[in-house]
């Protein structure tokens, strides 16, 4: 029982520990269209065709990221139960950090929300 305990810790740690990276990889993603974006400003010369294409993935990229940013929220519960089950009683050690970077989003709502949306 203790080891099934165990195993389902250790998977809801490593899920938790890909969807972490994965949100970084799309925040970074997100910050680099915002930075082509802003490039737009810059460079009239571009066709609207690849305005509008890139307006488009800036649309979809802030999605995604909300997306991302609940399946880390739903991976951080599993740890948390896990960590419950296996010590009842204890207090937890998986928290969310309330400090971040710019442009990373936080928990409870994504710096690029109210973009093209």
């Amino acid at each position: 029982m203790e080891e099934a305990k165990l195993v389902r810790m250790a998977t809801a740690i490593s899920q938790y520990t890909l969807s972490s990276m994965l949100q970084q990889r799309v925040l970074e993603a997100v910050e680099a269209t915002n930075q082509a974006i802003q490039l737009l400003a810059s460079s009239p010369w571009l066709s609207e065709q690849i305005q509008n294409d890139l307006r488009e993935q800036q649309r979809k990229l802030v999605q995604l990221e909300r997306q991302v940013t609940e399946d880390k929220l739903v991976r951080a519960r599993e740890v948390e139960e896990a960590q419950k089950e296996l010590m009842p009683g204890r207090p937890l050690q998986c928290q969310e950090s309330t400090h971040h970077h710019p442009g990373q989003t936080d928990l409870a709502a994504s710096p690029h929300s109210n973009e093209m949306s």
